[in-house]
């Protein structure tokens, strides 16, 4: 290190310059930063009953550019009360993803304010993204704040937020979609009558009572019901529709729709995209591929998923997923399951069937790889030897310079031994010479 203060300004400000650059350049090596974050950052479950139920959605959102496991830990007074589901994530880069939150009091709790957290921990999975390496395996955690509010009075509090019916052919039930909230601490179970008019409403047509799916306390549900219409022909028809709770009435509206003749409505379908849960992923994972299918149409379908998975371009199995229902302009994912066997690069294709049309192909990868293939000594331990690869480089440079400058040292001293012998002849000469002139003189007095 003497040499490099020994160093000219020009020689000084070389060395530091290519310091700065590699360091750069090391700095430059991506590392996952704690941009992780979860929402919302408070939650609380009011007007709980003991033995109750309440539920909430969390998010979390992963900004990076590889994937990050995700840990959901409850902690705090109400820990025991709590379950997720699921219970961990994984997401993808640049991707959001969603846990339902369950709080259930014990049936013993007394009433009063409770507290707990809910951590989530992100953990990048930089083994499974295999050509880009992190040089740090960093933690991020975000607390996120509970409360709970036990209280001994039952609240009924449940309020429908819209309802709507659809035109449909001849021969199919009409379907009828209402959305509603439960904001009280009993479960509640809505109780739905219709009463079905002709176009001018003068004559009553026919009558329903459906009684939906209950409602948990919290919870906001959407559902679709579908009206028996085997006695209606094509035309104009009212439907007077009301909601009641516990034998109380708390919605009414009247709708009107059409029956149609057959042909009249559109049949139509599109097979958005085919992705899965983990296209990095190891031998007997079980990976779920998800075909994303909307309705298009004008009237509701039945959609099934079928693929195709291809290895070396040599078809290795075949996967399917349930058949399921599609309302008008829905969307659903169809979901389907398969386990890889053997390590490589997995092409998967599939379609999508829906009363009895189908789509356009549409198709993803899979990426499989052995724990072995993540354990390359290089890929490892990749950081370390960069680092102390630039600190050789730098160490070496201040070497080279220190031995340049010593050399230069040398060389001028040589020069100036050089130069102080050739003044050392002249003065030697020079007196020499007024020697000789001495002797002459006295020769020439001595002849004399």
């Amino acid at each position: 290190m003497d040499s490099f203060f020994n160093l000219r300004n020009n020689d000084r400000y070389l060395v530091c310059t290519l310091s700065f650059v590699l360091f750069c350049i090391l700095m430059s090596c991506p590392v996952f930063g704690g941009s992780f974050a979860a929402a919302p950052g408070t939650i609380a479950f009011e007007n709980m009953l003991k033995s109750g139920y309440a539920e909430t959605e969390i998010f979390a959102n992963n900004p990076e550019d590889v994937p990050v496991d995700v840990e959901i830990i409850a902690e705090g007074q109400i820990a025991e009360w709590l379950s997720f589901y699921p219970e961990s994530l994984v997401l993808e880069p640049q991707s959001t993803g969603d846990s339902l939150v369950i709080i259930r009091p014990p049936w013993d709790a007394a009433n009063g304010q409770y507290e707990g957290t809910i951590t989530l921990v992100s953990r990048p999975r930089y083994k499974q993204t295999h050509d880009v390496q992190y040089g740090l395996n960093i933690e991020t955690a975000v607390i996120l704040k509970v409360s709970a509010e036990v209280v001994g009075e039952q609240i009924v509090d449940y309020s429908v937020a819209d309802m709507s019916l659809e035109s449909v052919e001849v021969g199919y039930a009409v379907p009828l979609t209402f959305s509603g909230k439960n904001d009280g601490n009993v479960r509640v179970t809505p109780k739905i009558s219709i009463d079905v008019y002709n176009s001018n409403r003068s004559i009553l047509v026919s009558s329903n009572n459906i009684t939906p799916e209950s409602v948990m306390p919290t919870v906001k549900k959407t559902e679709t019901i579908h009206i028996a219409t085997e006695n209606l022909q094509e035309g104009q028809y009212w439907a007077n529709i009301s909601v009641s709770v516990f034998d109380e009435i708390i919605y009414t509206k009247m709708i009107t729709f059409d029956i149609l003749e057959k042909g009249a409505l559109l049949l139509s379908g599109e097979f958005v995209q085919l992705i899965s849960n983990r296209p990095w992923s190891s031998p007997e994972d079980i990976v779920r591929f998800y075909a994303i299918f909307m309705n298009t149409g004008e009237v509701p379908a039945t959609a099934k998923f079928k693929g195709e998975i291809y290895l070396d371009d040599v078809l290795v199995d075949m996967i399917e997923s349930d058949e399921m229902f599609v309302e008008v302009g829905g969307t659903i994912n169809l979901t389907a399951y398969y386990t890889p066997k053997r390590t490589g690069i997995y092409t998967v294709e599939g379609i999508v069937h829906y009363s009895g049309k189908s789509t356009y192909t549409k198709g993803t990868v899979l990426n499989v790889f052995s724990d072995t293939q993540n354990n390359n000594f290089f890929v490892e331990y990749k950081y370390l030897i960069t680092m102390a690869s630039v600190l050789f480089l730098v160490f070496f440079s201040m070497k080279v310079s220190g031995d340049i400058l010593g050399k230069s040292k040398v060389d001028m001293d040589s020069t100036s031994q050089k130069y102080k012998k050739i003044d050392t002849s002249f003065d030697d000469a020079a007196r020499k010479g007024e020697r000789l002139k001495r002797k002459i003189r006295h020769m020439k007095y001595s002849r004399r």
